[in-house]
């Protein structure tokens, strides 16, 4: 039944404006999903969603209502998309097939909102440089997003992997550009040169330790030689 009057309010040249009406669709969805056994397929219950997303623009002119419809939709979805006691399939499809589709919670006004749905593609996205690179470029449709500033996102999305903590090392054979000013010394990677110095400092080491132990040895034989005078 839910199924039937979303596809009729919602088909081509239906002109139901009435906020009060998807409000209470929108609820009625989210009951139906949380009854067991759920009254829906996993099927269904996406492309109930994905024709609810599409009701977003008759909401534009107030500004108020807008703001609620967001909401509450959004609420809906990342509900869904965390939670643990619907079925994992239909957590998996929500992501791909409505938030991936139309990335409602990455344009998301409220950055709360915004930041949890960024925590699930950096949930779902493998944590790889070059996973976060092909997602990007090759997976990710961005369309939906062409109002909006969408390389901001994905700068994040790459960013989120960055590891602080580790140094950058360059390869030996990498290419080093030439000084700029005459007689300044270019500083060249060089394993075996770092591993001599460390020998050196080692061995600087042991013989400053070395040097402290001596003064200590010579004083112990002189205390033993003391004896008694006797006749």
């Amino acid at each position: 039944m839910l199924q039937s009057i979303i596809i009729i309010i919602t088909a081509t040249g239906a002109k139901y404006n009435e906020p009060v009406l998807f409000m209470r669709i929108m609820l009625m969805y989210q009951e139906w999903l949380s009854l067991p056994p759920q009254l829906m397929t996993v099927k269904e219950a996406v492309l109930l969603l994905q024709r609810l997303a599409y009701v977003q623009d008759r909401f534009d002119g107030d500004p108020v209502v807008s703001n609620r419809w967001h909401n509450l939709f959004l609420d809906i979805v990342y509900g869904i998309c965390t939670s643990a006691s619907l079925p994992q399939e239909l957590t998996e499809e929500m992501f791909n097939k409505v938030e991936r589709l139309f990335l409602l919670g990455l344009r998301a006004a409220d950055p709360v909102r915004r930041a949890r749905f960024f925590s699930l593609y950096h949930k779902w996205i493998a944590a790889g440089l070059f996973e976060r690179l092909q997602f990007i470029i090759c997976q990710q449709e961005w369309s939906a997003m062409s109002a909006n500033f969408w390389l901001k996102s994905a700068l994040d999305m790459i960013l989120a992997v960055l590891k602080e903590d580790d140094p950058i090392m360059l390869a030996p054979n990498s290419a080093q550009a030439p000084p700029l000013l005459p007689g300044t010394r270019t500083n060249v990677f060089n394993p075996s040169m770092q591993h001599q110095q460390g020998l050196q400092q080692q061995q600087q080491q042991q013989g400053q330790q070395q040097g402290q132990q001596q003064p200590q040895q010579a004083a112990t034989p002189g205390q033993q030689q003391q004896a008694p005078a006797g006749g």
